[in-house]
């Protein structure tokens, strides 16, 4: 059985999701380290992994119920069922385990956006199970703010979110009731502005990192949004994201002295 100190964090159980920071991998299928020695952490090297975020660039098949992870169409498919096997297998034996982010970049779509909410679900449910996904039925949305569920809650659970450039099939996605996955904006600093928070029932946000290395201000997001930023390259950037207040900061470096939270634990108050 694996050490609990590798994959339970104690402290910050009572926090809200919304209200924490984490460290999350940055298109996770191309590191050099397998997922669940991603997801490791390790007290006395926290700069070593320790991820509570994953990602994976998606490509639906021509039949719409399977899907391949690569970054270009042109790159070699991997099965997507692999990696969800490789995420099942790991929670199974790591009871109580913390929750788990992962974003799933959609690349390319062949359904249409009235097709592509069933056929995704229908995927997920079968190859990963939809008991192990929070739905976004748990997060309660007010005009002007979220309630996130707190880590205790959600452990032994993962927290699945579209994102990518498929616009369309992501607000539709997101505008039906009951279904398996998040929905992501993709905004830079000055489209957060004109956002209607209050229409949309979106409740995480996605930043491009090359568009805040000047900001002196993060996010100016509703309370309780949860906000990734990716393109995380050097320490510079990691502590100016992480002092932005960014809940997600992702990254390729995964094994930098400076990929580290400040808390020296697998989560930190945001």
């Amino acid at each position: 059985m694996p050490d609990p100190k590798e994959y339970q964090t104690p402290s910050l159980a009572q926090s809200s999701f919304a209200a924490v920071q984490l460290k999350g991998s940055h298109n996770s299928y191309e590191r050099h380290a397998r997922l669940d020695t991603q997801l490791r952490f390790d007290a006395s090297d926290p700069w070593s992994y320790g991820c509570r975020a994953l990602e994976f660039d998606l490509h639906q098949g021509a039949g719409g119920f399977e899907w391949c992870v690569k970054h270009d169409a042109e790159d070699d498919d991997a099965d997507m069922c692999d990696h969800l096997g490789a995420l099942r297998d790991w929670s199974d034996a790591r009871p109580g385990h913390d929750v788990i982010f992962v974003g799933l970049d959609l690349k390319d779509v062949t359904s249409t956006p009235d097709e592509f909410p069933d056929e995704l679900d229908a995927f997920l449910a079968r190859e990963f199970g939809a008991g192990r996904l929070v739905p976004p039925s748990e997060v309660h949305k007010q005009p002007g703010v979220a309630f996130w569920p707190s880590l205790e809650t959600l452990r032994r659970r993962f927290i699945f979110c579209l994102s990518g450039g498929k616009k369309a099939h992501k607000e539709h996605y997101a505008g039906q009731p009951d279904r398996l996955c998040f929905s992501d904006w993709e905004m830079g600093p000055a489209s957060q502005h004109s956002a209607d928070w209050a229409a949309d029932p979106r409740v995480v946000v996605n930043f491009n990192g090359g568009h805040w290395m000047n900001a002196s201000v993060g996010p100016q997001t509703p309370p309780g949004y949860v906000t990734r930023v990716w393109g995380t390259e050097t320490e510079a950037q990691w502590g100016h994201f992480l002092g932005l207040g960014f809940n997600i900061v992702s990254t390729d470096h995964l094994r930098s002295r400076w990929a580290r939270l400040s808390s020296g634990a697998a989560f930190s108050p945001r």
